[in-house]
């Protein structure tokens, strides 16, 4: 990967680790981060016209329309020109191609892959501090990061999983493979501690 690229993008199943390793490689490398998912919930309780558009699909675990995702992340990523990351974007080829025009400089793309049924596991446990994001399991009374409150996500069932793991194979594959043609695409195995994988993902990417 070359030195000056600072902007990347993190991709992978639903409950692939892509909100934990995202936080963590963007805090490590001092860039901003955006969970595309996380926005669109905070757009959502605020109540925004965006997020009134954006409730009718998550309320259906769907994913939004590209063209609100793309109006969502477009601005952010143009505000961030020293370094950015996006977590779960693109998920489309529309979306992938959108990124690949708006984008200001070159970025990578961190693909984690981690098996189906390890997935299924990981959604039964998952909660998420309901004050700064971060991701934890169901083995914490309190967020161990800012010792804030952990409640498991709406989208968490077994339904919503199927629903979105499908969607990830139809939509998010195929758009993987376009980027593989235009730019850096790294495949990091996204199972063991999350300190083996952000070492993992470390290592790629020097």
């Amino acid at each position: 990967m070359p030195a000056d690229v600072r902007c990347f993008t993190m991709l992978g199943p639903p409950a692939s680790g892509k909100g934990t390793q995202g936080r963590l490689l963007a805090e490590r490398l001092g860039i901003a981060y955006l969970s595309t998912g996380a926005r669109l919930r905070r757009e959502i309780e605020e109540g925004s016209p965006l997020g009134q558009r954006a409730q009718v699909f998550l309320d259906r675990n769907q994913y939004v329309p590209d063209s609100l995702a793309v109006e969502l992340v477009k601005s952010w990523v143009l505000r961030h020109e020293e370094g950015w990351l996006l977590d779960g974007f693109p998920r489309s080829i529309p979306q992938a191609e959108a990124l690949l025009e708006f984008a200001p400089q070159a970025f990578t793309v961190i693909h984690l892959s981690v098996p189906e049924e390890e997935l299924r596991s990981r959604v039964v446990t998952r909660r998420e501090c309901i004050s700064c994001g971060f991701v934890s399991t169901n083995d914490h009374k309190q967020c161990p990061k800012c010792g804030g409150e952990l409640e498991a996500r709406a989208d968490d069932s077994a339904e919503g999983f199927e629903k979105r793991f499908q969607a990830y194979q139809s939509l998010t594959i195929p758009a993987l493979e376009l980027l593989k043609t235009r730019t850096t695409v790294v495949t990091i195995e996204g199972l063991g501690s999350r300190e083996e994988v952000a070492g993992a993902i470390q290592d790629q990417l020097t």
